[in-house]
């Protein structure tokens, strides 16, 4: 549980993957368009940047994500 930072909650089914500003990425952009993501409590989060997942045995397609400022964790 220490080591959150290094973790990866990876979801096949998902239309886009949304991490903390402390996730390993490379390539971080800010965003020109950005998405609004509702959370469980029906609060909404804006995405800032986008980035490319530092996981370099996947694909490139599948580790594109967007930087999600306000999340706890992940």
């Amino acid at each position: 549980m220490n080591a959150i930072k290094d973790w990866a909650v990876l979801d096949s089914g998902a239309t886009s993957h949304f991490l903390t500003t402390s996730a390993p990425a490379f390539d971080v952009l800010p965003t020109t368009k950005p998405i609004i993501a509702r959370l469980p409590n029906g609060k909404q989060v804006t995405s800032m940047h986008t980035c490319t997942l530092d996981i370099p045995t996947l694909l490139v397609a599948p580790r594109q994500a967007h930087i999600t400022p306000n999340l706890a964790s992940h």
